[in-house]
């Protein structure tokens, strides 16, 4: 079977991004499972950084239903 690619950050990837792009919150999307590996690992990378630095992006995972709110 061929190999598949997407377009989708790994992630690493996409905890640099939300590093690079100064994201407050950042809300995996692409999964139905919070605790597949790639998003656990993701959510390790994010906590790692906010633990030394509060102004670090949080990683909010939610399961599939859930809802954040963002206050003023």
């Amino acid at each position: 079977m061929p190999e598949y690619l997407t377009g989708e950050m790994d992630d690493i990837e996409s905890a640099m991004a939300c590093r690079w792009w100064g994201l407050k919150y950042a809300i995996p999307c692409h999964h139905d499972d919070a605790t597949l590996p790639e998003i656990v690992k993701f959510h390790k990378l994010l906590d790692k950084d906010y633990r030394k630095d509060p102004s670090a992006p949080k990683a909010v995972i939610l399961e599939p239903g859930e809802r954040f709110t963002v206050g003023n």
